[in-house]
């Protein structure tokens, strides 16, 4: 993010003159949609008893005669009790659909070898769990399958289909061949399951861009050509990081699911109906509640009959209106020809003293927030359909996924950093008030204490706020103003006007598109920080649970994208290794902690699967170069042996070859408790390199692979003998026609590793030539 990205973000403290009243917008349409999903196993739970939570949801929307809809989940659909229990329901009430998530019958009978963990025919994770997991033809025949058997049991395709997490190449696959009409998925979360959702509307019914289904579409012609749902009603207060938290009550999603507190607990029932029946709403105030069986009944039934009670009662009295999901889908799409302003207005708090205005439309999402006295905005999130979700056409290969829209506001995303941070509007307000002129326009009027009224406008594509004092208008540059997030680079106008400053949203992104490492890195793995390493962009996550980083280099490589790997002491003598020389020509740098492991087999598996994430997420060049300091010359030996089509080149330094020789600092034999799981291998004669698997033995392959090596070594090393190591694996690799590049310091020990300043042996030999070639191109 440029430093310009900061100063935008100020410029919500100034104010655009509100437009002239019109005349006042009908009534929005409050919508509740009653979906209950149905699984056919739950691993964690394999006595929950699942077929008496849908028989209780089917009773409660009888009783009432409710419109209902009950998504099914393909193992659902081959227990017969199940589904005698589900065809119970009310025919001409009742709509089937597909609650489309992976389970071990589907996948299999679609031929693809089921990845779930052992025992599991169901895993959360989103690899095996979701459709992103699979590849593009994958994703069609699991759909092709659960679709089949849902026809072979209700003769006719389903309307409707929900999951947890959908991507957009699959919606528009279901939609173009099926004629889906629309799609739920799950409300806005952060990083929970095996999934996080921040962005695109905070609730409601949006046509998705086709490059990624939790952004709205801007142009119809980018769009996938049915509405998608946010599931669960979220509480426009709460249900937003961890800004505001509701006032003793344990942290838990706060949307109507009736398994939680805010769902089961009369008083806050009543409050949503309140808030998504109240005033401010615009188009469409969707509200939805049910639950899957997998809860069972104990949890469930502590909510849902009492939501089911205030849902017929206010159908009865014409205050919402109770669909099935499929024809709330169908007039939508009759009623809205491209994605309309839909607002979420919460003017009481059911557990403290905020405020909350949401406000959605095709170009953004915004909020401001009312805590106490102190107004500002938390969130402002613009709609790119340049912008792709991660798995658009990759393969989700870890458990995580992470979905996004670019932000400008963020107070969760950047809440630890300098940028994004929420934007206060000076002064103390005593409360908010709300006005719609027409149907695409939301005034909000704060009441000052100390300060004049402000007056905050949405429309479809600028935001405003009139009022503040012209201090707050101090220092505030005019003009374009360039943002990116997760390689898309997208523009927010701003200008004057008379007394006010207009934020204009609905500029086009910018043209091209290069996603950085970190957001490539987020969609899949867990971030953990991001820092300067050596002068360069550091971001760390976890690969598998095990600490990782990636160093990106502040120059781009003029082709391609080269990159060196330590595998074992990274931070050890960095400067005398070449790492940082190859940084300033662009390469990257990488490494993953693995020392436990002491690259036994199960170390190279990971360390391979970690090498197919850069590859192939990353978009790194398809071999590494190698770095092994003493044990990393174990790790990298062993690893070229083993995968030799993965490496380029191998710089060894003081390598650890076999335990022959190799004596601890103190002088002492090496205690078993130094090699890990290899002491299971001890030798009864104490003679390790005769063991195929010592990475001395892995001299003849590594030539054969045509890999040249650099040995750097020191005469007098005392820590690992050079003759029964280093020494040994020269001649035996030079002897099978290997290409080898030898800096034998005589009269060095183990360390330091490395070479000189100034020496530029190493740069030299990973760049294949005079330490000068390959300059970066200005990026």
């Amino acid at each position: 993010m440029t430093t310009r990205t900061f100063s935008v973000c100020w410029i919500f403290c100034v104010a655009l003159a509100a437009a002239a009243p019109a005349e006042p917008t009908p009534k929005a349409r409050t919508v509740m949609n009653v979906v209950n999903f149905v699984r056919g196993c739950e691993p964690r739970n394999p006595k929950m008893d699942l077929v008496k939570p849908i028989a209780e949801e089917i009773a409660l929307n009888t009783k009432h005669h409710l419109p209902n809809t009950i998504l099914l989940q393909y193992d659902a659909m081959i227990r017969p009790d199940l589904m005698k229990v589900v065809k119970s329901a009310e025919p001409d009430k009742t709509e089937y659909g597909v609650w489309i998530e992976m389970a071990r019958p589907l996948v299999e009978k679609a031929g693809i070898p089921w990845r779930g963990r052992k025992g599991w025919d169901w895993d959360w994770f989103i690899n095996p769990g979701f459709l992103m997991a699979y590849t593009h033809e994958e994703r069609a025949k699991l759909v092709d399958e659960i679709f089949r058997l849902f026809k072979a049991e209700f003769g006719r395709w389903p309307k409707s289909v929900g999951s947890w997490l959908l991507d957009a190449w699959s919606m528009e696959y279901m939609q173009k061949k099926y004629d889906v009409k629309g799609f739920c998925i799950c409300r806005e979360q952060d990083n929970t399951d095996a999934y996080g959702l921040r962005g695109g509307y905070f609730n409601g019914l949006y046509y998705p861009s086709r490059k990624n289904m939790l952004s709205a579409a801007v142009d119809m012609a980018n769009a996938v050509k049915a509405p998608v749902f946010k599931m669960l009603t979220p509480d426009p207060i709460y249900n937003y990081a961890k800004s505001a938290t509701p006032k003793g009550v344990d942290s838990c999603p706060c949307t109507l699911e009736p398994v939680w507190h805010s769902g089961f607990t009369p008083s806050v029932v009543d409050w949503y109906f309140r808030v998504y029946t109240g005033p401010g709403m615009l188009n469409l105030s969707y509200m939805q509640t049910g639950q899957e069986n997998s809860f069972g009944w104990d949890a469930i039934g502590k909510g849902l009959p009492y939501q089911i009670e205030v849902v017929a009662r206010l159908a009865r009295e014409g205050k919402i209106e109770v669909e099935k999901m499929c024809d709330t889908a169908e007039r939508f799409v009759r009623e809205h020809h491209e994605n309309c302003p839909q607002t979420q207005v919460a003017l009481e708090d059911w557990a403290g003293d905020n405020k909350s205005v949401w406000y959605n439309s095709k170009h953004y999402r915004a909020n401001l927030f009312l805590a106490g006295d102190a107004l500002r905005f938390r969130d402002v999130h613009k709609m790119c359909d340049g912008f792709e979700e991660p798995f658009l056409d990759k393969v989700c290969t870890g458990w995580q996924a992470l979905y996004f829209t670019p932000p400008v506001v963020d107070e969760y995303l950047f809440k630890t950093e300098g940028r994004f941070k929420p934007v206060a509007i000076p002064g103390r307000f005593a409360g908010l008030s709300v006005e719609t002129p027409d149907a695409e326009t939301l005034v909000v009027t704060a009441k000052g204490k100390d300060v004049p009224d402000v007056r905050v406008t949405f429309t479809p594509g600028k935001i405003s706020v009139a009022g503040c004092p012209e201090a707050a208008l101090s220092g505030l540059p005019n003009g374009v103003h360039v943002l990116e997030f997760g390689g898309c680079k997208y523009r927010v106008g701003v200008a004057r006007e008379n007394d006010a400053v207009v934020v204009d949203m609905s500029l086009p992104e910018e043209p091209g598109r290069q996603e950085p490492l970190e957001a490539k890195i987020a969609a899949i793995c867990k971030v953990t920080g991001c820092d300067t390493w050596h002068g360069h962009r550091r971001v760390k996550f976890e690969f598998r649970g095990r600490p990782a980083w990636v160093v990106e280099p502040s120059v781009r490589h003029g082709k391609g994208r080269p990159w060196t790997w330590t595998m074992q002491w990274a931070d050890a003598y960095v400067e005398r290794t070449g790492v940082p020389a190859m940084l300033s020509r662009g390469w990257h740098h990488v490494t993953i902690d693995l020392f436990d492991t002491r690259m036994d087999d199960n170390g190279v598996e990971i360390a391979a699967a970690f090498q197919k994430f850069l590859v192939e997420t990353l978009g790194f060049d398809a071999k590494a170069c190698l770095v092994g300091p003493s044990w990393g010359g174990f790790f990298s030996t062993r690893y070229a042996g083993l995968h030799p089509e993965n490496v380029a080149k191998i710089y060894l330094d003081a390598p650890l070859l076999t335990f022959d020789g190799f004596r601890t600092h103190e002088g002492k034999e090496t205690r078993m408790s130094r090699i890990g799981s290899w002491a299971a291998l001890e030798p009864k004669n104490g003679k390790w390199t005769p063991i195929p698997a010592m990475p001395i033995n892995f001299a003849e392959t590594i030539a054969k692979a045509e890999i040249p090596v650099l040995l750097v070594y020191g005469g007098q090393d005392q820590t690992v003998d050079p003759r029964s190591n280093c020494e040994a694996f020269a001649a035996r690799f030079e002897k099978a026609g290997g290409k080898l590049k030898t800096v034998c310091r005589w009269l060095y020990g183990h360390h330091p590793h490395g070479l000189e300043h100034g020496d530029n042996t190493i740069v030299s030999f990973l760049i294949g030539g005079d330490a000068n070639a390959r300059e970066p191109s200005s990026r």
